[in-house]
């Protein structure tokens, strides 16, 4: 309750005070440090808690861990963190706990935005797939043949039986010419 009004100090020295904490209080305590500036003291809290408590982490106290990475962007730590739950913990993993790693600030890679830019396709949200095959396109520098791949994933062509199925017609060739150092280009052919 103070954590909730952003008395953190009073909750800090309640919990410290309470002789038997069990998993609501210490996820209460991790929450409330996270949700008022206090990401790094919320994650110790936790850490403290597996080295000298009996109390053993549950899916509540991982979600509010979860949410402490998120919000002090320790990316690499969370998703330490997170890959405990299951590997270690045998704890099943559920939607609050992947929308606190997809909330986790980090680049998407290539196959990330290609399966944006097929969902844009899908929905006919040309808006968002605009956005998302100018920055696939971003990745393509690096690696031409991942572009390539993630391109004819997007367009819907990922399944060499199908394609062989399709009647030849309205056939679309996409390109790219990469600029740099040397000079690469790849192209799909693209059958609608």
């Amino acid at each position: 309750m103070y954590a909730k009004s952003g008395e953190i100090k009073s909750s800090v020295k309640i919990f410290n005070w309470m002789q038997n904490k069990n998993d609501v209080v210490l996820t209460a305590m991790i929450q409330g440090l996270a949700e008022n500036g206090f990401s790094e003291e919320s994650l110790q809290r936790f850490d403290e808690m597996g080295n000298t408590s009996s109390i053993a982490p549950n899916e509540l106290i991982f979600l509010s861990v979860l949410f402490a990475c998120s919000h002090c962007a320790l990316v690499e730590k969370g998703l330490a963190y997170f890959d405990s739950m299951a590997r270690i913990y045998v704890i099943r993993l559920n939607q609050r706990h992947y929308t606190c790693v997809v909330d986790m600030p980090c680049e998407p890679e290539a196959n990330a935005r290609s399966a944006l830019l097929s969902g844009c396709r899908t929905y006919g949200d040309e808006e968002l797939g605009s956005r998302a095959s100018v920055k696939l396109a971003e990745h393509a520098e690096a690696k031409p043949g991942a572009y390539v791949l993630c391109l004819g994933r997007a367009m819907g062509r990922c399944d060499e039986d199908e394609r062989r199925d399709e009647p030849e017609g309205d056939q679309e060739e996409w390109g790219l010419q990469l600029d740099g150092a040397e000079k690469q280009s790849a192209s799909v052919l693209v059958t609608r």
